[in-house]
């Protein structure tokens, strides 16, 4: 990786200001892709298959591999639905799935070991490789991940020597723990022609407890010993680097993380604007895991600079603690991670990007709490964590947004990981600095993409005027004028080949490549507020929509005419013939690419198994979107399906999908409370479950805190964040004489909470419920022939 202000011989860059314009003048003609070392992280599988990693990405087969990972907890979530959730992973673009393995979960009485049911990590690591999903397991054996001790079970924490220190007795029962561990997924790793290709050790080692210095080191070393010794032979070991964080050079790799904000602060204050908005290198975020230590950061304890920019806990949402109530939005989530693009990370990896449920344990509860030794209040079940899929699988903002960015890694990302990072000296290096830019380069010196970042989660960024000029080794690239309004970001990309038509600069961020009949067509949307333009060189216009196009010099130049609609031009080049298809923002975040490769439009979840695509709708009368008008006899059971023509938004045909609506039925009826600040509702719920994939009950309401029972049980709980709650029922076992009831405790004004949406109160007291509603969730299912 280059910041650019090392490079200035190569890289020369003349900022000036002609009014309210910022003319940017940079050379990048010097750079190459990047020049790398190999590192000690390689692994075969039966099939000759490899994976590798050298000083600046990741490798498959011996090529640029961009892994975008998502975390999702198994033992979080009911087993019966694993596999549809992995297709819902795998349709929102994440490549690679980790997970923890909580020791309390599977060991909470000595010796009494339970991989049963939604602990069945055999079964859980079989379908993600079923999926052609990579797994990286997080073994501990200490994890955090808000759970009572850590993970640590409660015999443990009663044993007479030190934990996560460096004595026999603990090693003893690491070593018992991770062979349990082994047995479960023996002959699942790469090398056996399974999906596991790393494993990561311990979590945060030495900046939240365990030792510090050449001692930490040791106790890392003899974990991956242990690893080892029991069967665990991975391509890639991994530590968690922030903050101090023990790292072993070339016996692991470092991956860091960034939150949009930091729910475990132990004050009730308004922070500072986050510094994962900015673009930086190899960013020490101390903010995560802060409650655990006061003392000052000590850097990385590794030479991070030899090693790929790598995250495991990039924050899909967060999880609010009992005095810290953070909401988090799609456009908070996409803009942390475009930043984290911009700054040249190699492999994005979400905690959380699914949510879940903690599991009861047979003598306690597995939350962490502070009555449990630990220093936040979580909700006993819920780990939603605002994450792109949520608790009940249910698809929230981020999923969407997200997506947008991963479908680009799919198309660009092994080309990205390849190319030197340049970041100008001129650019914002405070996060409370509104003023001034935020951008990279990301260059071989021949191509490469302009990345724009003008959005600071609860801040106002000051609108600016860019003017960017770049010389590279095939040529100047003149952008025309980039207006960035607040909130804007992008990806723009110069000097690309699109099967043959080159394309030396566009004002709109690519999405992904497609073919629709026998024409290779490539995606893109335009930013928020950014005229949507393409550059072309050597081509002939032989049809166009929505778009005009102009002269400059020796390049034909289409401008998108109304930003609200879809612009669409075939190109005829000297390769063949290539079609673009620029996108409205909105109906970008509707595209789903089915496993064949074709681009669709629903503005629901997408999923396909290879031969029938399952399309989830929250209402009875919807549309999709597909490149063809779908035949008439394409039915599904009780769907009517029909073509309205064109959508103007996408350019493909619009198809209604009517199904025939469930009736349901819902009553409230509040009763007595012997509990103080706490209001209880018995509920009755009717609906008929036939042609429904999910029925969720849906709570607007306000108070600090709200509960589900059934028949006297917790079945579900939150804290308020925004007074939304979603419930899907068909885990439950809901029946005619089931006693539901909901219970909300009152949130009462001088409450030491903050909130980022305070709830609003009445006469002083936040209790009660404002709206409640029954949302079937219907499925869709339409064979990818008929597509």
């Amino acid at each position: 990786m280059s910041v650019a202000s090392a490079f200035e011989s190569i890289l020369q860059m003349k900022p000036s200001m002609e009014g309210e314009i910022m003319r940017l003048s940079l050379d990048v003609s010097g750079y190459e892709a990047k020049k790398t070392t190999p590192l000690p992280f390689l692994g075969m599988s039966p099939k000759g298959e490899t994976l590798s990693a050298n000083s600046g990405y990741f490798e498959k087969n011996g090529k640029p591999w961009f892994p975008v990972m998502g975390e999702f907890h198994f033992s979080r979530f009911p087993c019966n639905r694993w596999e549809e959730e992995f297709l819902k992973m795998k349709a929102g673009g994440i490549n690679v799935v980790a997970t923890y393995v909580f020791w309390i979960h599977h060991e909470e009485i000595e010796g009494q070991w339970d991989w049963s049911g939604n602990k069945d990590l055999r079964r859980f690591v079989a379908l993600c490789g079923r999926h052609g999903l990579s797994l990286l397991l997080r073994i501990g054996p200490w994890v955090h991940g808000e759970c009572r001790n850590g993970g640590f079970p409660d015999w443990l924490m009663k044993k007479p020597f030190p934990l996560r220190e460096n004595n026999e007795g603990y090693f003893y029962c690491v070593r018992g723990f991770y062979h349990n561990i082994y047995k479960q997924v023996d002959g699942l790793l790469f090398s056996q022609g399974g999906p596991i290709i790393g494993v990561q050790l311990e979590n945060e080692y030495g900046h939240v407890g365990g030792l510090t210095g050449e001692a930490g080191k040791e106790h890392l070393r003899t974990l991956k010993r242990i690893a080892v010794e029991e069967g665990f032979a991975v391509p890639f070991y991994t530590a968690t680097a922030w903050g101090g964080g023990i790292v072993v050079d070339d016996e692991m790799l470092p991956v860091l993380g960034g939150y949009v904000e930091a729910p475990w602060t132990q004050h009730t204050n308004e922070l500072p604007a986050n510094v994962n908005y900015l673009i930086e290198p190899f960013l020490n975020d101390t903010a995560i895991a802060s409650d655990f230590r006061e003392a000052d950061d000590d850097g990385f304890t590794c030479d991070i600079a030899r090693y790929p920019f790598s995250t495991a806990e990039l924050g899909g949402g967060l999880m609010p603690t009992h005095h810290r109530r953070i909401k988090v939005t799609g456009d908070d989530t996409q803009a942390m991670i475009l930043s984290k693009l911009a700054s040249g990370v190699n492999l994005v990896g979400y905690y959380m990007y699914h949510g879940g449920t903690n599991p009861m344990g047979r003598r306690s509860s597995f939350e962490e709490s502070r009555q449990t030794g630990g220093n936040n209040n979580y909700p006993k079940l819920s780990y939603d964590f605002q994450a792109p899929l949520g608790e009940f699988g249910q698809a929230n903002d981020a999923y969407h947004t997200c997506k947008l960015l991963h479908f680009f890694l799919k198309e660009f990302g092994g080309a990205l990981t390849a190319m030197e990072t340049v970041i100008p000296p001129v650019n914002s290096k405070e996060a409370e600095d509104m003023d001034t830019p935020r951008l990279s380069i990301q260059t071989d010196g021949k191509s490469g993409f302009l990345f724009l970042n003008n959005y600071q989660r609860k801040r106002v960024m000051t609108q600016k005027v860019l003017s960017i000029a770049l010389q590279t080794k095939i040529g100047p690239v003149t952008f025309p004028d980039l207006t960035l309004s607040n909130g804007c970001r992008a990806i723009l990309p110069f000097g690309l080949s699109l099967d043959g038509v080159s394309l030396p600069w566009a004002t709109a961020q690519p999405i992904g490549r497609t073919v629709v009949d026998d024409t290779p067509e490539y995606l893109f949307f335009t930013p928020q507020g950014i005229p949507g333009q393409f550059a072309l060189k050597g081509v002939t216009v032989t049809a166009l929509e929505n778009g005009v196009q102009d002269k400059a010099e020796d390049l034909l130049v289409l401008s998108v005419s109304d930003p609200k609609k879809a612009m669409a031009a075939t190109l005829k080049g000297k390769s063949g013939t290539v079609r673009l298809r620029c996108l409205p923002y909105e109906a970008a975040l509707t595209l789903s690419f089915l496993s064949n490769g074709q681009a669709i439009f629903f503005p629901g979840l997408v999923i396909d198994d290879g031969e029938t695509a399952a399309l989830f709708s929250r209402t009875a009368f919807t549309a999709v979107c597909t490149p063809h008008a779908l035949p008439p006899q394409v039915k599904t059971d009780g769907v009517q399906v029909t073509c309205q023509g064109t959508d103007p938004a996408t350019g493909y045909y619009r198809h209604s999908l009517a199904l025939t609506p469930v009736e349901t039925q819902l009553r409230l009826e509040e009763i007595p409370c012997m509990k103080e600040n706490v209001r209880t509702w018995k509920v009755t719920i009717s609906c008929e479950p036939k042609g429904i994939h999910d029925l969720f009950l849906q709570l607007h309401w306000a108070g600090s805190e709200a509960r589900l029972y059934l028949d006297g049980a917790l079945a579900a709980d939150t804290y308020y964040i925004d007074g939304v709650w979603d419930i899907g029922l068909s885990r439950f076992e809901i029946k005619g004489d089931t006693d539901v009831r909901l219970e909300i405790t009152a949130y009462r004004e001088g409450d030491d909470i903050f909130f980022d949406c305070p709830p609003k109160l009445e006469n002083g007291v936040a209790c009660r419920i404002e709206q409640a509603q029954l949302s079937p969730e219907y499925q869709i299912d339409l064979s990818l022939m008929s597509l």
